[in-house]
């Protein structure tokens, strides 16, 4: 009884958001799928297939040998970021409910009851292991659904899971090794980056293919499904997070609640320069994110920037590529402002979700409590007025340090762009920040615990409808309820003012709404 009581608190610690990324993998599978077949299959891709030599191309999206099928495509399309983003979100689960447990004192009781430490981490280990098997069932529904091969899509649904199982393994891990949450999911991140980067170079670099064999997303591709079928990979993808899982559990037996070995210190010296006003301190608490945000983002506006030339002249040495460029909606991206644009656009959904997890802090300091002083020397308007501000001013920097570093990696390319095209992408992908900041500021004064789940959910579907609405040609009023689809391709085109004018406002209007609300509620309410 008392395991099954551990086993549902954990689950219900991650079931919302595991349920929010199983459906959004079986949409998003199922609508790629669906592309596939608006662009004529596989005589359509037919001009897409010398893409996929081009080393610049390979490690970006990763290494096929076929798109004969839409399974092919999915995984070549939209696989490796996937495969990415789902071992991160694996990650972060993972120190969320162990050492994020230990950090607020929920395991305290648990370690000195019956049920004893070990239970509550076998139970939180299986809770997670059902997030990953979801996961995994989602992308196999959802290329059933696209009457795809059901076992290669049961091949691939499993190497999804199991990516996303050694996510979850590599945060176990970092749990017991750093604290506090933040550290270990730190630490989490930067094993799964370098993961990622081996990948890249492995798939990239002729010469450097034994690097595929040393990392999960290499076995993820090696399994081959839609293509050469090679299970044996699906071998390293589950015995290798049982093993961290394992090491995780001997580690955890040997410490005590609350104690890692590498661990941030309890006392510094203080840094008052930020601290005499709320505008001040609403910019030191999200200063460490934004750096973090900064860097990540540096890296992929550098290396998208460095295959602008590449790609742009594979564009026009293939009239067919660019006849299905125009087919899915983007063929401003046979030009190097054009591909600059495309490029500013995608952005500008991190820069969105940048926004919404900046404005979110709001909800998550009032649910921790640590409003009940501050508040009492500042107003609850200007709080969150503050921290509206803030995450503005931070999202302009982070829009200038990624047209610095587009604009490096086009000139290290090869291909001529001006400092003022870069601009007017950048600043056209900033439109949507302030909207998107206040959707957030106002989700985190209703539903805190859920805010960040919920905004990046609808966020990223506001996205894919206007980037699936034009290839699939649905009705125009499912593409008009997304911001994404007012955004012109700048520079090419010029912005719609009036669009712009109204998505600031609707972003106004929503800060506006979150002020009154927070106003009149109750701290803890």
């Amino acid at each position: 009884m008392r395991r099954a009581r551990l086993a549902a608190m954990a689950w219900r610690q991650v079931r919302t958001s595991a349920v929010v990324v199983a459906l959004v993998l079986v949409g998003g599978v199922r609508a790629t799928v669906a592309t596939y077949a608006a662009s004529g299959g596989a005589r359509g891709m037919a001009a897409v297939l010398p893409l996929l030599r081009n080393p610049a191309v390979e490690a970006l999206d990763g290494r096929v040998t076929t798109l004969a099928t839409a399974g092919a495509y999915v995984q070549w399309k939209m696989g490796a970021w996937m495969a990415l983003a789902l071992a991160a979100w694996g990650a972060l689960l993972a120190t969320r409910v162990t050492r994020g447990a230990e950090d607020v004192g929920t395991w305290d009781l648990i370690a000195v009851a019956p049920p004893g430490r070990r239970r509550a981490f076998d139970a939180s280990v299986t809770a997670l292991a059902i997030a990953a098997l979801l996961a995994g069932v989602a992308t196999t529904l959802g290329l059933v659904l696209g009457a795809q091969s059901l076992a290669d899509s049961v091949l691939y649904g499993a190497g999804i899971a199991g990516v996303v199982a050694l996510g979850v393994g590599a945060g176990l891990v970092a749990a017991q090794l750093s604290a506090p949450r933040r550290s270990a999911s730190q630490v989490a991140m930067v094993a799964l980056t370098a993961a990622f980067l081996a990948r890249v170079v492995a798939d990239g670099t002729r010469g450097a293919d034994w690097l595929r064999a040393l990392t999960p997303f290499g076995w993820l591709e090696n399994l081959g499904a839609f293509q050469h079928r090679e299970p044996a990979w699906l071998s390293l993808l589950v015995g290798v997070p049982l093993v961290l899982t394992v090491v995780a559990r001997a580690l955890q037996s040997r410490r005590d609640v609350g104690i890692a070995p590498f661990a941030r210190a309890d006392t510094s010296r203080a840094h008052l320069a930020t601290l005499h006003s709320v505008g001040g301190f609403a910019v030191r608490q999200r200063r460490p994110v934004a750096l973090t945000w900064a860097g990540g983002l540096a890296v992929l506006a550098v290396v998208m920037g460095y295959l602008t030339h590449s790609l742009v002249a594979f564009a026009h040495a293939d009239a067919a590529y660019v006849a299905l460029l125009s087919r899915w909606g983007i063929g401003a991206m046979v030009s190097v402002p054009g591909f600059v644009g495309e490029l500013a656009v995608s952005v500008s959904l991190a820069l969105a979700l940048f926004a919404l997890a900046m404005t979110a802090l709001v909800g998550t300091d009032r649910l921790a409590g640590r409003l009940d002083v501050a508040l009492s020397a500042a107003s609850r308007a200007r709080w969150i007025l503050a921290a509206f501000a803030s995450t503005l001013a931070a999202a302009v920097v982070l829009g200038v340090v990624i047209g610095v570093f587009v604009w490096v990696g086009v000139r290290m390319g090869g291909a001529p762009l001006s400092v003022g095209s870069v601009a007017a992408a950048v600043g056209n992908a900033l439109v949507v920040v302030p909207l998107a900041a206040g959707f957030g500021a106002l989700v985190s004064v209703l539903a805190a615990r859920v805010a960040v789940v919920v905004g990046a959910t609808l966020l990223t579907l506001s996205y894919l409808v206007a980037v699936f609405a034009p290839p699939l040609h649905w009705p125009g009023w499912v593409s008009a309820a997304s911001p994404w689809r007012y955004l012109r391709i700048v520079p090419p085109a010029g912005v719609d003012v009036t669009s712009t004018l109204v998505l600031l406002a609707v972003g106004v209007a929503l800060e506006t709404a979150a002020v009154v609300i927070f106003v009149r509620r109750d701290v803890v309410a």
